[in-house]
């Protein structure tokens, strides 16, 4: 604390792992060893009817993964097969708010982010820089209190270059960046009563090279009952992607990277029904159901397409005629004891397909479905918790897996598989130590390379991965808070 107004604090932090496991014995580290360090300064500032927050974060990592005997000196060359990945970011977060009258509050934002990257996947080098600014601000009218407008307009700018087909000129032969301006209005209202709640929104966008791009939104909250609530959600979405910024396993094989054409802005269509009920006396103790189906059908969906040649990944938009689908439900129930013990257990089941010309084919690397598992107790005359959460993750589709002569040497899908982890705090005064187990039973699928003895040669592939390959981790650690 500075002063009546002002405060700030300042975090550094440094992780670090030099240790190599070969636990699989297929010649490559199972996990990357890293240097991370990241500085993070955080401002609050009042005075003169302002509330502001101003936020700074400064991230460095290097980090390495390929061989068993890899070292700086390989990298870049094609003797000993390394991925080495030196990453700099920064980035500056800034809210100021102001109530300007009993009816009237504003809200300003702004934001800006840097990015750079240099990597290194065996001969095969990735260089990228990203820049995004954005800012908005907020007009809040409390019209009542069953009425809120909120009216506003932002402005969102990016600038992104990398050395890869993505922003390759076909005629010049040269990398060109890739500019994107988007400002925007949009429009919302909310509205409260004793049993029903609604938010209806509207946003309109200018893309600079999609141009106009409207996106409604709503969602309404029916009070059924003191205990029972339903709410329906609805609206669409866009999204221009990065391949190789959200895909790096397009850079890690043999595999040719062929762009099929411009890649356009993905755009969706959602909806989502939920119901929840909580009954307060169940044996002494509270139980709460939820229950939620959602939908998503995507239009321009970007496809990294595995399967057409085994030596390619293609990357393609859906034709406007072909879409993508999400699709699923989830179960759940949490269960608080008479005594501290918190327990809750949900089951989620997704179908994502896509269709091309009519045809139907399931997306690759999406579990069918998934289970979690949570379990909370808490001594409170020891000051201790222990927490144990686990997963259990379905079948999903993989990529086709060829050798030579065309077999399939790979299943076509990985197996149902789970993963736990047991946590244990004990708090003292002003500080705490933890530790824990991660991946209690020690699970990990077979090596997910192919042809890992020869990795610089066209059969070397790194997508088939389907599961953790780090067995268990013991874990230690210590909280200081300083007030």
């Amino acid at each position: 604390m500075l002063s009546d107004n002002t405060s700030t604090s300042l975090t550094a932090e440094y992780q670090a792992n030099a240790y190599r496991t070969d636990l699989n014995n297929d010649g490559f580290m199972d996990v990357p060893l890293y240097r991370r360090f990241s500085l993070m300064n955080a401002w609050t500032l009042t005075g003169n009817g302002w509330d502001m927050q101003l936020f700074g974060r400064y991230f460095y990592e290097n980090r390495t993964g390929g061989q068993m005997d890899w070292q700086p000196s390989d990298r870049g060359g094609n003797k000993v097969y390394g991925e080495s990945i030196f990453t700099h970011r920064a980035e500056v977060f800034g809210t100021a708010e102001r109530e300007l009258s009993d009816l009237w509050k504003l809200q300003v934002r702004l934001s800006a982010i840097g990015h750079y990257q240099d990597s290194q996947y065996g001969v095969a080098n990735y260089t990228a820089n990203q820049g995004i600014l954005y800012t908005d601000a907020l007009a809040v009218y409390s019209a009542s209190p069953a009425h809120t407008w909120t009216f506003g307009a932002a402005y969102r700018a990016e600038r992104y270059t990398d050395n890869t087909p993505a922003t390759l000129e076909p005629i010049t032969g040269t990398h060109k960046p890739v500019w994107y301006h988007i400002p925007s209005l949009f429009m919302q209202h909310d509205f409260t009563s004793s049993w029903i709640a609604t938010q209806v929104g509207l946003r309109y966008n200018h893309h600079n090279i999609q141009g106009s791009i409207l996106q409604p939104r709503g969602s309404v909250k029916f009070n059924l009952a003191e205990e029972t609530a339903l709410r329906l959600t609805g609206g669409t979405g866009f999204r221009m992607v990065n391949i190789f910024t959200e895909d790096h396993a397009a850079l890690t094989g043999a595999r040719r990277v062929v762009m099929c054409e411009q890649l356009r802005p993905e755009q969706s269509l959602s909806g989502a029904v939920s119901i929840t009920h909580e009954m307060d006396d169940v044996g002494g103790g509270v139980l709460r159901l939820t229950g939620d189906a959602h939908w998503t059908r995507f239009s321009n969906k970007i496809i990294a397409d595995y399967d057409t040649d085994p030596n390619a990944i293609l990357y393609k938009n859906l034709a406007p005629t072909d879409y993508a689908l999400t699709r699923g439900f989830t179960l759940g129930a949490e269960y608080s004891f008479p005594f501290p013990l918190r327990t809750s257990l949900s089951w989620e089941v997704l179908n994502t397909y896509r269709v091309e010309q009519g045809e139907r084919e399931e997306i690759w690397f999406n579990p069918r479905y998934r289970i979690f598992v949570n379990a909370f107790y808490a001594i409170p005359a020891w000051q201790t918790e222990l927490q144990l959460t686990g997963k259990v993750t379905g079948a999903q589709r993989m990529p086709r897996i060829v050798d030579d002569a065309g077999a399939i040497i790979r299943p076509l899908e990985s197996p149902v598989w789970s993963i736990w982890n047991l946590q244990i705090t004990k708090r003292f005064a002003g500080w705490e130590i933890f530790g824990g187990v991660e991946n209690i039973f020690n699970f990990t699928q077979a090596s997910p390379l192919i042809a890992p003895e020869a990795p610089f040669s066209d059969r070397f592939e790194t997508a088939y991965i389907w599961a953790p390959i780090r067995g268990r981790v013991l874990t230690i650690g210590v909280r200081v808070s300083v007030e």
